[in-house]
């Protein structure tokens, strides 16, 4: 699709139909016009935006993707199932609702921006570059195996959860030089790990911290609100900690 306008009232399949992925090797290339459309992919398929823009949600399901420039502008976005992945180059996406790395999937964000209602992580969602700016109005969870990884940019959300409390809802949050930014209540279960290697973590809200924290970056907590840490978590933490007025 180079230009114009498609109206898919039913959606786009892409190597398959509703329930029945069984082609491979096919593909749905947007680079120009709108496409007003869901998009499912099944695996062995590919999606590529390079141009143009997408309205609609989307799911790869052991599905390739790649967004390279133009806009998505989605209700919900769903990469998950073995080989899932969607590699963000350039480009403005937005999901009103929740974007979610199910297991087995991946997230790999080089450039551009990201806006989400809600970011919901169990597969890998990795961020690059300076350049990159992400914006979450509600909730970020990272737990059931999930792994987020902010190497530069800037991240900013509503609320965290890294972990939980019981067995199997094991999260991992790396920064190693973004800056994030958490405006409401943060929570670090037990079973969750912070590796705050370098970079900064603001926590502006109501937070408690359970699991492990470790690194050498910076940590901002706003002294307005309540924060109830682990005297293990602590401990283990061997960058700065800066209390805000």
């Amino acid at each position: 699709i180079a230009g114009g306008t498609l109206w898919a009232d039913n959606g786009i399949y892409v190597g398959g139909t509703p329930g029945n992925g069984s082609a491979t090797n096919s593909s749905l290339n947007i680079n120009g016009g709108t496409v007003h459309a869901g998009v499912y992919v099944f695996a062995g398929n590919t999606l590529s935006i390079n141009g143009g823009t997408l309205n609609g949600g989307f799911t790869l399901n052991g599905a390739t993707g790649t967004f390279q420039s133009g806009t998505i502008n989605a209700d919900q976005e769903t990469i998950f199932a073995t080989n899932a992945l969607l590699t963000q180059t350039n480009g403005d996406n937005s999901a009103t609702g929740t974007i979610s790395v199910g297991a087995g999937g991946t997230y790999d964000i080089q450039g551009g921006t990201l806006s989400a209602g809600a970011l919901t992580v169990n597969g890998t969602y990795t961020q690059h570059l300076s350049s990159v700016d992400a914006n979450v109005t509600g909730s970020t969870q990272i737990n059931t195996g999930g792994s987020a990884t902010l190497s530069s940019g800037t991240f900013n959300t509503g609320s965290l959860t890294v972990g939980g409390s019981s067995v199997g809802s094991n999260g991992t949050l790396a920064v190693n030089g973004a800056g994030v930014i958490v405006s409401g209540a943060a929570t670090l279960g037990s079973t969750g790990t912070i590796n705050l290697t370098s970079g900064s973590l603001e926590l502006d809200g109501a937070s408690t911290l359970s699991g492990s924290l470790t690194g050498g970056g910076i940590l901002n907590i706003n002294g307005n609100n309540s924060v109830s840490i682990n005297p293990t978590t602590a401990n283990s933490f061997s960058g700065t900690t800066n209390i805000l007025s």
